[in-house]
């Protein structure tokens, strides 16, 4: 069986061609198991699309928010309409309570999302949103215009076709297991599902972590 092609482009690369496909005011959902890279990917993303309208001399608002930032959604709309500009980007991480979107609280959440430019007045608003890999997985995020998956387990494929091809899930199970110590994710955006090597060097925890000696006289 041919398996698809496992990618290694540079960041900068990769990030010029998924923001040539995304719409102006969009979403880029980042799910994943602990310590495989969702945040790190969502950030360096986020910040190339900053310098990106920062070098044609846009104004950029640039923002991250933890969930208990979104115990009060009223004051964060307030925020965001405030101090919104040019361009917005919006990262909001550890959601992963959003993936299940059943509660009045997450129900809320995402209809502030969707009403997203009508708050800033700006056609141009990036929202990252960054979870665990959840079975029940909100038809909000179902529809980000660019999913990343940055790791896989064989049981979570049946939830996963759900987001992406079974084609692309099982070549990407199989990169996944056999290189345990890089970062290889899945990306959907546009047409395209394309499997990326986006190892960062010295980027992976050690198993073990090193003890530091404490004590008088050392």
């Amino acid at each position: 069986m041919s398996r698809a092609e496992l990618e290694a482009v540079s960041r900068e690369k990769l990030f010029r061609e998924i923001l040539e496909y995304l719409p102006a005011t969009s979403t880029v959902s980042v799910i994943g198991k602990m310590r495989s890279g969702k945040t790190t990917f969502a950030t360096m993303f986020a910040d190339f699309i900053r310098d990106y309208y920062e070098r044609q001399g846009d104004t950029v608002f640039y923002a991250v928010y933890n969930p208990d930032m979104l115990e009060d959604l009223e004051l964060l709309e307030m925020e965001i309409r405030y101090l919104s500009r040019d361009i917005n980007i919006l990262i909001f991480d550890d959601l992963s309570f959003v993936v299940q979107g059943q509660s009045k609280v997450v129900k809320n959440f995402l209809n502030l999302i969707a009403r997203i430019a009508h708050i800033t007045s700006s056609d141009y608003n990036y929202i990252f949103f960054i979870g665990h890999y959840s079975r029940a997985i909100s038809p909000f995020l179902r529809a980000s215009n660019c999913i990343v998956l940055t790791s896989i387990s064989h049981p979570e494929i049946s939830s996963l076709k759900e987001l992406f091809t079974l084609s692309s899930l099982y070549d990407y199970l199989y990169y996944y297991e056999i290189y345990p110590k890089r970062y290889i994710f899945l990306i959907r955006y546009h047409v395209y599902e394309r499997i990326i090597d986006f190892t960062i060097e010295g980027a992976r925890p050690r198993k073990k972590r090193e003890r530091t000696k404490l004590g008088i006289g050392l």
